[in-house]
């Protein structure tokens, strides 16, 4: 049962990759003209945007030290960073699934059972989601006019989309409070699969990680002070991706930097209710079509592809030499 899970798994990869690979292969003209584009940015945005993105992950490296609060005391903000950076690795490396494990794995050896870790996971997860669907939505209401005027045949699709993202969070804080109701739905829900082992069997480990994250949870509640501290870095690192567009061609847009940093909060947010591993091609096809209205084709392109790298490869890049180390560190400690 296993090896078949696996194996659907990859299934499920391979046709993505397939997908991805067609969608570039349609739209290889236009993405030739965008890397052609890319090399009128100069050298000092080149610069800044990378810089934005370092502070990305240093925040989330912060994130990971003020989520994992009195439970880390031995683990050092280098490590909370080094956690990051490999989680990044492994969002890329895995198509999204083992981001979670790296950081647990983080945890772990920082001495939490993995019971708390995995809550802890789930909780800076959960915050995450959190606010990414307030800034976009905040961006969908402030930006309306703006949108109206250049987007309005997308009105219809942006509502549905903030609509779907914003019940699914909604439900993801109602199963995470420790509250009778939900308490009450997490005891009803493993009847759903009775009868049907493969959906039991999946079930039963949802309702555990809603268990976990519930335990997690309601230390949060009585932590408000660090739950702010948290909900403000995930605001700032954000805001600092959020910040790369207007870098490169804000000056061109005749938006001002408020107004292009609500709409990228709104691009990433709909990019995210498309369903491929890691947004993989999503946030690229979202950027082109919110963008091209503003900058053109070729610029929305070159944009979404600035964008890719930066706030994913380069953070990859750097989490791939972490993990080689931490693979070479392990290799060591195996006794002959």
């Amino acid at each position: 049962m296993k090896i078949e899970s696996i194996n659907k798994k990859w299934i499920k990869k391979a046709l993505a990759g397939i997908l991805i690979g067609i969608a570039v292969f349609i739209s290889r003209n236009l993405i030739y003209e965008g890397l052609l584009e890319m090399r009128n940015i100069s050298l000092v945005k080149i610069i800044v945007i990378c810089l934005l993105s370092l502070c990305y992950m240093t925040a989330e490296g912060v994130v990971v030290k003020q989520v994992a609060g009195k439970h880390v005391q031995r683990m050092s903000i280098y490590k909370c960073l080094e956690c990051a950076f490999y989680c990044a690795f492994l969002r890329i490396a895995t198509f999204g699934s083992g981001a979670g494990l790296g950081e647990i794995y983080y945890l772990h050896e920082a001495g939490i059972k993995t019971a708390k870790a995995t809550g802890i996971s789930l909780i800076q997860y959960m915050l995450h989601k959190i606010t990414i669907v307030l800034y976009g939505t905040a961006g969908f209401i402030l930006l309306f006019p703006v949108i109206r005027r250049f987007n309005g045949n997308l009105t219809p699709y942006m509502v549905s989309a903030i609509a779907i993202t914003v019940g699914i969070v909604a439900g993801i804080v109602f199963i995470s409070l420790p509250t009778k109701s939900s308490r009450a739905v997490l005891t009803a829900f493993p009847r759903l699969g009775k009868g049907h082992k493969k959906w039991q069997d999946r079930i039963n480990r949802l309702t555990e990680q809603a268990r976990v994250l519930q335990e997690a949870s309601g230390e949060f509640i009585k932590e408000k002070k660090r739950l702010a501290r948290i909900l403000f870095l995930d605001f700032f690192k954000f805001t600092c991706w959020y910040l790369i567009p207007f870098v490169i061609y804000g000056s061109d847009t005749g938006l001002t930097v408020g107004e292009m940093l609500v709409l990228t909060a709104l691009t990433n947010m709909l990019a995210g209710v498309i369903p491929v591993p890691s947004g993989l091609g999503a946030l690229e096809a979202v950027f082109v079509i919110v963008y091209s209205p503003i900058l053109g084709e070729q610029r929305s392109v070159s944009l979404a592809l600035v964008y890719r790298l930066v706030t994913t490869l380069l953070p990859f890049l750097i989490g791939s030499v972490i993990a080689w180390n931490l693979g070479r560190t392990n290799i060591k400690e195996i006794p002959d």
